[in-house]
């Protein structure tokens, strides 16, 4: 059974995380306005020179996810066509498998034409009126390693998002949680009471600071989570492509069935992953 490693809540934690990003120096202009560290004529008028290499961080990193969907769905629909057609040859393989007597079964895979009757391949996986099996093979393995190569580097992108939230959002955070204590500090006075108003400004920024807190949780899991998913993908893709390494022209029908379908265990796993997230993005 396919244990998921992602749902959509992953692919909203993203793009809200993007979106974090997107609205930094905004949040950065609201959060001082409310704790009165500036006043409202004066914000936006410049950036905050404590947060200055953050924001422009946030704004060199506020494509990459959207960037990245587009990598991925394409990744996908490539994906689904090759996993298509090779499932639909290996069940053509085990229906060619089934109909041999128990000698045919040794007959060598050079003989095996899978551009003509009974199999039905013409135009799939690359496959000719004079294919044989060995190219069938051979093109399978290579782009099981090409698919595997392209989640791998999705993997490698997603840990780029993953640095972003760990680096991006605790700063604010920091921040924030500084220039709270201080406002706190400025205004007490021996063991008198804050005044209401400023009670109300540090209960407001401190809110924030709450939402930064989860958008951080939310993100960093998002991150994480799709990361483990592309990882994963690469991981079954090699392993499927391994169960295709002891097949040669000299091996016979009963072995290559064998292979094949032991390469299919695999490749459907990675299907089921794929389809899953291939409906979120």
């Amino acid at each position: 059974m396919t244990v998921y490693l992602i749902d959509h809540s992953d692919s909203v934690g993203l793009y809200s995380h993007c979106k974090y990003l997107e609205q930094l120096p905004q949040r950065i202009e609201v959060f001082k306005l409310d704790l009165g560290l500036v006043p409202p004529q004066e914000v936006g008028k410049h950036l905050e020179p404590a947060l200055l290499q953050t924001t422009e961080r946030a704004k060199r990193e506020v494509s990459l996810w959207p960037d990245m969907v587009k990598s991925l769905q394409l990744l996908h629909q490539d994906f689904s066509v090759f996993i298509r057609e090779t499932n639909r040859f290996v069940d053509q393989l085990t229906a060619y498998k089934q109909l041999k007597d128990r000698d045919g079964l040794s007959e060598n895979i050079n003989t095996v034409a899978v551009g003509v009757a009974p199999f039905n391949m013409i135009n799939k996986l690359g496959i000719s009126a004079s294919s044989k099996s060995p190219e069938v093979v051979a093109l399978v393995r290579q782009k099981l390693q090409h698919f595997e190569e392209r989640f791998a580097s999705n993997a490698t992108a997603m840990e780029q998002i993953r640095q972003s939230v760990l680096g991006v959002i605790p700063r604010f955070i920091d921040f924030m949680n500084t220039r709270i204590a201080d406002h706190e500090a400025k205004h007490r006075r021996n063991d008198q009471p804050l005044p209401a108003a400023v009670l109300e400004q540090l209960d407001t920024a401190r809110s924030k600071v709450h939402w930064s807190d989860k958008q951080y949780l939310y993100g960093l899991q998002a991150a994480s989570n799709m990361g483990t998913y592309c990882s994963r993908m690469a991981i079954l893709l090699q392993d499927a492509r391994a169960e295709l390494v002891g097949i040669n022209e000299q091996s016979n029908v009963k072995a290559l069935a064998l292979n094949m379908s032991l390469m299919g265990a695999r490749s459907t796993e990675a299907e089921s992953l794929a389809k899953r997230v291939q409906e979120m993005l």
